[in-house]
């Protein structure tokens, strides 16, 4: 069970680095050496490299279709770190694309989980 919630730590440090970099785009117009060591560009790159280490320690215990899988919880987090750090909207269209999402993922992991 803890490679799962690994897995799921992978999904989360995803998307807080995919919404790090649209925050970094904003300084577009600093020289090239100051945009790759500004502050928000090095988090996100530490947060993919994070995600890219834990990947690489959990697909060790877990098959790669079930992990693979469950990088779809990134549109989740995506929406969820956009909403509150970008400020963008939830719309109904979103919730429910979201809900789809987790239910094919629960639907998908059952069994490998042993929860079937």
């Amino acid at each position: 069970m803890i490679y799962y919630l690994l897995a799921v730590g992978t999904a989360v440090l995803t998307g807080m680095g995919q919404v790090s970099l649209k925050l970094f785009s904003a300084h577009r117009n600093l020289p090239f050496l100051r945009r790759i060591f500004h502050p928000q560009f090095m988090f996100s790159v530490t947060c993919f490299g994070g995600s890219f280490l834990l990947s690489v320690y959990v697909l060790q215990y877990l098959d790669f279709t079930v992990f693979y899988t469950l990088t779809a919880l990134n549109f989740g987090f995506v929406a969820l770190f956009s909403a509150w750090v970008l400020g963008e909207t939830i719309d109904a269209r979103k919730i429910w694309g979201i809900v789809v999402i987790m239910l094919g993922l629960a639907v998908f992991n059952m069994p490998a989980a042993g929860w079937l």
